[in-house]
């Protein structure tokens, strides 16, 4: 078994899914109380769905968080080992959300409808807070409060994302969605975790988000008019290359203060462009994938000043 876990572990820190699968299928049947081949094959099952089947599939695997977390209390050596596995899932599970929510929102414009997006876009944001609320039943003594809360963070902030896209703000507003309901519940329980907690805008116009992030050196400009928000997994992560790359060589260092010269004027000129948006699009998705590939996170993110 510790030859089958370690090929399985091999495979998919080497991104083979096809071989994690069958190292993990492997373990599942000599030991159908496995945690990590339980949540695994779940997860690579969602990882690989088509569109059709994505929300069934992303349900499941939601609802099976309970399963795999009995599964590791019951094999965990202790709390420590237990908060690890919990951690481990966690991560994984943002992963997939994030992975969800970005194929949405670039399949957007070829959709068949907005609700298609609409729904296909919730299952990533249902799962974040199906989790958050699981780690809260299993953790009372809030050790990893701060997983859920990141967890719902990011939920939110998907949701906010979703509704600019569509453009329902203000009808969002009025309908008091933020308030009740669970994105409501969900605000509610970060803020208790973080008082200083801000939800996002759902309203912002144009000339405000430019001046926001004019403020501040750290803006990244034709990203933003690009993916339409300066907080989402793709901005995020391009904000850490910036700053934990790129500024740490002269060389890049000057590429940054290049692009904050010009990309201004760039997004005055054809920032509502769809054409702009479109190309930017396709050529940014192909390296943020890139950097995902290559281990850099797309967690939510505060900038650094340098």
């Amino acid at each position: 078994m510790d030859r089958l876990y370690g090929l399985a572990r091999t495979a998919r820190n080497n991104n083979d899914r096809i071989g994690a699968e069958t190292y993990y299928e492997a373990i599942l049947h000599r030991d159908p109380n496995s945690w990590e081949a339980t949540y695994y094959l779940a997860y690579y099952k969602l990882d690989n769905s088509s569109n059709d089947n994505l929300e069934s599939y992303a349900e499941e695997y939601g609802l099976g968080f309970s399963k795999y977390l009995d599964l590791a209390k019951a094999s965990a050596s202790d709390q420590a080992e237990l908060i690890r596995i919990a951690e481990e899932i966690q991560e994984g599970t943002v992963a997939l959300a994030n992975k969800i929510v970005a194929r949405a929102a670039k399949d957007y414009p070829v959709l068949a409808s907005t609700d298609e997006y609409n729904s296909r876009t919730f299952s990533g944001i249902t799962m974040l807070i199906i989790l958050a609320t699981a780690l809260d039943l299993y953790f009372p003594d809030g050790s990893l409060a701060a997983k859920s809360t990141e967890s719902r963070k990011i939920a939110v902030q998907h949701y906010t994302n979703l509704v600019k896209r569509l453009g329902v703000g203000t009808q969002v507003i009025l309908n008091g969605d933020t308030e009740r309901g669970p994105i409501g519940e969900a605000i509610k329980k970060i803020k208790e975790y973080d008082p200083s907690y801000t939800r996002p805008l759902l309203i912002e116009e144009t000339s405000n988000s430019s001046s926001n992030s004019s403020s501040s050196s750290s803006g990244c400009y034709v990203a933003t008019a690009v993916y339409g928000s300066y907080d989402c997994p793709e901005v995020w992560t391009l904000r850490r290359y910036r700053d934990y790359s790129l500024s740490k060589t002269h060389f890049g260092r000057v590429l940054v203060r290049v692009y904050y010269a010009i990309s201004p004027t760039l997004v005055k000129w054809w920032g509502n462009s769809n054409l702009f948006k479109k190309i930017g699009r396709h050529y940014l998705d192909k390296f943020v994938h890139r950097l995902w590939r290559q281990g850099v996170e797309y967690t939510q993110y505060e900038d650094i000043k340098w």
